[in-house]
């Protein structure tokens, strides 16, 4: 985060096999200057009824902020399946070669971009905060197995923070959380099951049309199992699609931020 800006607390849960729910017990060590630049540690500790404790340490970096502020929006990057040339071809325009991935996401790195947090990047949408003209989001649609298997390990090796959106009722959150859970890749939605056709309307998904109850069950089960991985509140709308009932629902469920498939940058003053 940028020093002088708002530190917004993403949230803790504890919980014991014996005691249950342990959350309200936290105290947390906040040593968090938002003033000065540094790497700062902010220290969660929980003590069950037998004197168990645990501690876990999330890390901050303040930095300074920029010389020149975006002025020009934010771009997204969107991806779906990956593949290697060395073993397979694909001619479906879903599908990047994975060795083109790397060279993407180390351009990205040497040169600097800065990859926003989905609160840094609301924030910018709000006008609250602004961000380095040179930024970026990365993010991969659906949940495949070859973004785990091959685009993981890129995004790592680059440092580059990758959104993977996911369909939950395809890749459950409890399977994620096993296996990916803080390792620097963070997981949103796509909805629970409404990847699929089933409304006229735009391209034809389910979502379009959905009664509103129905969507929010949803959506709220999607945010629900997800979030054994991470904070949730990020939706990229399947097929693209966005009309007044997505968003009403969107909404309802407790979600911030939607992505369609629309071209264009993410600007300050977007809905």
């Amino acid at each position: 985060i940028y020093a002088g800006n708002q530190y917004k607390e993403p949230g803790y849960k504890a919980s014991d096999e014996y005691d249950g729910e342990l959350t309200d017990k936290v105290v947390v060590n906040n040593s968090l200057d938002i003033n000065k630049s540094g790497s700062y540690e902010i220290v969660y500790t929980v003590e069950d009824s037998s004197g168990n404790k645990a501690t876990v340490t999330r890390t901050i970096e303040v930095q300074d902020k920029p010389k020149t502020t975006n002025t020009s929006g934010v771009p997204v990057l969107m991806y779906h399946f990956f593949y290697d040339k060395n073993k397979e071809s694909k001619n479906d325009g879903n599908w990047m070669e994975i060795h083109l991935f790397e060279e993407q996401m180390k351009y990205l790195s040497d040169n600097g971009y800065y990859q926003p947090t989905w609160q840094e990047l609301i924030d910018y949408i709000d006008r609250k905060i602004t961000l380095p003209e040179k930024s970026v989001i990365v993010t991969a649609d659906d949940g495949n197995p070859s973004f785990f298997e091959l685009a993981i390990p890129i995004c790592q090796k680059y440092n580059i923070r990758c959104t993977s959106f996911i369909v939950s009722s395809w890749t459950h959150g409890d399977w994620i959380a096993q296996n990916y859970k803080n390792k620097g890749i963070d997981f949103q939605s796509h909805t629970y099951d409404m990847h699929k056709g089933g409304c006229p309307e735009n391209h034809g998904g389910l979502f379009n049309c959905i009664s509103h109850d129905a969507g929010v069950e949803d959506m709220t089960k999607s945010k629900n199992d997800l979030e054994q991985v991470n904070k949730v509140y990020v939706v990229a709308y399947p097929f693209g699609d966005l009309n007044e009932n997505v968003k009403t629902i969107t909404r309802d469920a407790g979600f911030s931020l939607g992505f369609t498939t629309q071209y264009g940058k993410v600007r300050p003053g977007m809905d």
